[in-house]
C-alpha cells in the first residue's frame, strides 16, 4: 500500500524565487543592500509567519463555544 503525498503549500515552490528577488533588489543599493535585501525579506517572512500562527490560534478560540 503507497502512502500519500502531503499536500503542499501555494508558496513552496517560490521561496527560491523570492530570495533571488531580494538579492537582486538588495544589488540596486550597492553592496550594502547585498546584504540587506535577504535579511529585509527573512525578517518580513518570519512576521508573517508568526501572524498566520497568532491568527489561527484567535479563530479557534472565537469558533470555541
Amino acid at each position: 500500500m503507497t502512502e500519500r503525498a502531503e499536500p503542499r503549500s501555494p508558496g513552496d515552490g517560490q521561496w527560491l524565487l523570492l530570495i533571488i528577488f531580494s538579492v537582486m533588489g538588495g544589488l540596486l543599493f550597492a553592496l550594502g543592500g547585498l546584504a540587506d535585501g535577504p535579511l529585509v525579506f527573512g525578517i518580513c517572512s518570519a512576521l508573517l509567519h508568526l501572524y498566520r500562527l497568532e491568527l489561527e490560534v484567535h479563530l479557534e478560540r472565537q469558533a470555541a463555544p
